[in-house]
């Protein structure tokens, strides 16, 4: 509070932050900006781990991030879990040093829904992967799934638009004004297996 008080200019990364900003701490609007961040395509120079990685071999949905409470990951595994039950032959890959090997989450309520899943063959957990690997699976990805419950911005929003990857995600904090009119804005795992269900019926654009 004392340095918000003191600062001449409060930069935020959306107005979403700007606008909670000015709510939670009484700042001046006045003195409040936003400055949208962006990402960069270009692969870093990253040891090539794309050899260890077993790929997904399937149709697949896929979450890159951390595995914390406020992102949800445990209803992406909810949809996924229905979707099979329901007969159609996916995968869902989860990425983030959070997922190293399902034992390794820690996030409780995640952690348990991946370890207790029926179809562990088809839901694939990787750490660290470089930038390269993490591009090709955003290229080929069915759909990037974002369950999250608030976003300052939203960075793998931005990044899976770029590489020509769908989003599924929920529309709350930050993520309209990355997503905007394109992205698939959804209430609850029903509405993950739902809107799935209908990318699958689509041919998949060059």
């Amino acid at each position: 509070r004392r340095s918000l008080k003191n600062a001449n200019v409060i930069m935020s990364v959306s107005e979403n932050t700007k606008n909670d900003i000015e709510k939670h701490f009484g700042v001046d609007p006045k003195k409040s900006k936003v400055a949208l961040l962006g990402v960069d395509i270009k692969p870093t120079k990253t040891n090539d781990v794309s050899e260890t990685v077993k790929m997904p071999t399937k149709p697949y949905l896929l979450f890159v991030g951390a595995g914390d409470a406020r992102r949800r990951v445990e209803d992406a595994v909810h949809a996924y879990n229905n979707l099979k039950a329901a007969g159609k032959d996916i995968q869902l890959v989860l990425v983030g040093e959070n997922f190293k090997s399902p034992e390794s989450i820690p996030n409780v309520a995640v952690r348990n829904a991946v370890m207790k899943t029926s179809y562990k063959e088809d839901l694939l957990t990787f750490g660290y992967i470089d930038d390269q690997t993490k591009q090709q699976l955003f290229k080929n990805a069915l759909s990037y799934v974002y369950p999250t419950k608030y976003e300052g911005f939203g960075i793998p929003v931005l990044e899976a638009f770029l590489l020509g990857c769908p989003i599924i995600v929920y529309k709350n904090s930050s993520i309209p004004e990355v997503g905007g009119d394109h992205a698939i804005y959804v209430n609850d795992w029903r509405g993950i297996k739902n809107e799935t269900e209908r990318l699958l019926k689509q041919p998949k654009e060059e």
